[in-house]
């Protein structure tokens, strides 16, 4: 009896094994995307983050490779043994690559990084030079402390990184970049493949010099419109909305005539449109980027300050205009 029970609880254990196996690694798969918080915040440098839901621009597709310029998986094997690769494997992975909406240099460049199936990074290197060159040995980018290097855990099949293009940092559109991963592939029992580590890097075919350091110039993204409304319509109080086009151009539409709008460009300078009348009102460009705009229409709201009404700095007085200020995507905090 003894026997057959220990007998019974080996099948078991035998049987419990790949299950947990398989278990663990839907849980590896589920966790692969994954971004942590921690990562996603951090100010400095290429960081990795979530996905971008900002409109975007000069997008391009680029595929991974390895240190060959290979593009097609050529690592397999069998009971942890490499074979030789069967015919019709996949690409090792993907890239695509979009600028932000903020416009350059107010803007961010993104990085999504696919991994064919079954293959995880543990880790990436990645530089982006506003100065360049990047230096290469042969075609391959040598490593240095201009590279930032991020582990990846878990392990994703699939990640995005992000780098501000700042203006004090990249005074030029047009600058190198390049980024090398550490792939490694996991078997069914959610273990490490024994030397299947690979080192994946973006390729660029038709790049001026190294396949695997990109050169390209990125123009100015649009800037999308931007609707704005504040108050009510009651009585002799207005209701008022502005839209921004980009940061160019304003509309103003109020419930009540407008008597005036002032537009605040980011430099501080200012432009009057005083003795206004109409409900609806076009400012186009005059080649400066718009910061915020004031707008004068209806009344006073009774428990509002009457300072704020009457100071005007261009010589009019409007007594009991209500004064209503909307702030544009080129805000620039130090104008008043």
């Amino acid at each position: 009896m003894k026997e057959s029970k220990i007998s019974t609880n080996m099948k078991s254990k035998a049987l419990l094994r790949p299950f947990l196996a398989i278990v663990g690694l839907l849980a590896i798969w589920s966790c692969e995307k994954e971004i942590l918080s921690e990562e996603s915040n951090r100010p400095e440098g290429p960081s990795i983050q979530g996905l971008t839901l900002d409109p975007v621009c000069d997008a391009y597709q680029l595929p991974l490779a390895d240190e060959t310029g290979n593009l097609i998986v050529d690592f397999c094997n069998t009971q942890n043994t490499q074979v030789a690769c069967p015919p019709g494997m996949p690409n090792w992975g993907s890239m695509m690559v979009y600028k932000t909406s903020q416009g350059f240099p107010l803007s961010s460049l993104y990085m999504e990084v696919q991994l064919a199936p079954g293959w995880f990074a543990q880790a990436y290197n990645v530089v982006v030079a506003p100065n360049g060159p990047i230096q290469t040995n042969g075609n391959l980018p040598v490593v240095n402390n201009d590279w930032r290097y991020d582990p990846l855990t878990p392990a994703r099949n699939a990640f995005s990184i992000s780098t501000p293009l700042l203006s004090s940092q990249y005074p030029s559109s047009c600058f190198d970049w390049a980024i090398e991963v550490e792939a490694i592939k996991y078997n069914l029992f959610g273990a490490v493949v024994p030397g299947s580590l690979q080192i994946l890097r973006a390729y660029d075919a038709n790049g001026s010099g190294s396949p695997f350091v990109i050169d390209r110039c990125y123009a100015s993204c649009p800037i999308p419109d931007l609707t704005l409304t504040d108050g009510s319509c009651q009585g002799c109080r207005s209701q008022v909305t502005v839209t921004f086009h980009g940061c160019e151009s304003v509309d103003v539409v109020s419930c009540k005539s407008i008597r005036q709008v002032v537009i605040v460009y980011d430099d501080c300078s200012r432009s009057y449109h005083d003795n206004l009348s109409g409900t609806s009102l076009s400012f186009p460009s005059n080649g400066k980027n718009i910061s915020h705009v004031f707008v004068r229409s209806g009344c006073r709201a009774n428990t509002g300050n009457p300072a704020d009404d009457q100071i005007d700095t261009n010589g009019y007085s409007y007594p009991n205009v209500g004064r209503k200020r909307f702030d544009a995507h080129c805000l620039a905090s130090g104008c008043n």
